[in-house]
């Protein structure tokens, strides 16, 4: 080998060494998405059916984001969650960074998924991801790190809202979300994220958990995460609350309806061991480690 190429060989790892000194990114960069998904279903008066669906699609996006990031050292749920098959992939010698990657992923998707009619709370979220950008480059992100990172984000979103159109959330959209209860059935027959049918948390035997029914070991790093462990732990615990409510709600289309005439919202009393049973399956199924 030449000195030339001898050189060279030794500078791949410092580059890669290079775009990889960033400072962790904090918390608040994965809570700050689920505040802001809650923050525009209010604004914009989307009602809970509909917010479900926005927040675990856009914490899906976001933790897929950080997914990417082999820094991260977190599993993708493409394999996992229920449609799910296949997502882009990272290059390990073109790195990218998890928190603009995860920015940018949410940006689109939630961008999208809000759709004409909210120009006002995208602008909002085009806001809050382009400060996430910019915080990371004052943690030291390179420029072109940032330029891929931003690239991958959107394919990402790209590919988990062509899942998304697959599963009757874009007919869901069209449907008025305050409605009497027996009108509201029809959300029941929408594609779970980890639960395997809608029915699975309903029958009086299944509503309890049980952590025997899914062989799935248990995940020290599945559940809420502390502060400590910065965004990617954040991202987790924000994904695992989005996609066991919004597995909740389909699940309690699934309940029986109330008596004609009586209006009932979306997030009316159910039996609370349907919640429970459903947080249940969610971490068990939903792995984050490698």
């Amino acid at each position: 080998m030449s000195g030339a190429m001898r050189a060279t060989a030794r500078a791949i790892p410092l580059v890669l060494a290079a775009a990889c000194s960033a400072k962790p990114p904090a918390a608040e960069l994965s809570t700050d998405w689920s505040a802001t998904v809650a923050a525009v279903a209010a604004r914009d008066n989307i009602g809970p059916l509909q917010e479900s669906r926005l927040a675990a699609y856009t914490a899906v996006a976001l933790y897929e984001g950080h997914a990417a990031d082999a820094k991260a050292n977190i599993r993708t749920l493409a394999g996992q969650v229920n449609g799910l098959w296949s997502l882009p992939t990272v290059d390990p010698e073109t790195p990218v960074d998890g928190a603009v990657t995860a920015a940018e992923a949410a940006r689109v998707v939630l961008d999208s998924l809000l759709g004409a009619g909210h120009d006002e709370s995208r602008r909002v979220v085009d806001s809050i991801a382009g400060a996430q950008v910019i915080v990371r480059k004052s943690d030291g992100v390179r420029t072109d790190v940032r330029d891929r990172s931003l690239a991958h984000g959107r394919a990402l979103a790209a590919a988990i809202l062509t899942w998304a159109v697959n599963d009757g959330y874009a007919a869901a959209r069209s449907r008025p979300a305050r409605v009497p209860v027996p009108e509201q059935q029809w959300w029941g027959n929408l594609r779970t994220f980890a639960l395997r049918n809608a029915g699975e948390c309903s029958a009086p035997d299944t509503a309890k958990p049980a952590a025997s029914t899914d062989s799935a070991p248990k995940n020290p790093n599945q559940g809420s995460m502390p502060a400590e462990s910065g965004a990617v732990g954040a991202a987790v615990a924000v994904m695992h609350a989005a996609v066991a409510k919004a597995d909740s709600v389909i699940a309690s289309r699934r309940e029986p309806a109330a008596p004609t005439g009586r209006r009932q919202s979306a997030t009316a009393a159910r039996p609370p061991e349907l919640g429970s049973c459903v947080s249940e399956r969610v971490r068990g199924r939903l792995r984050t480690s490698p």
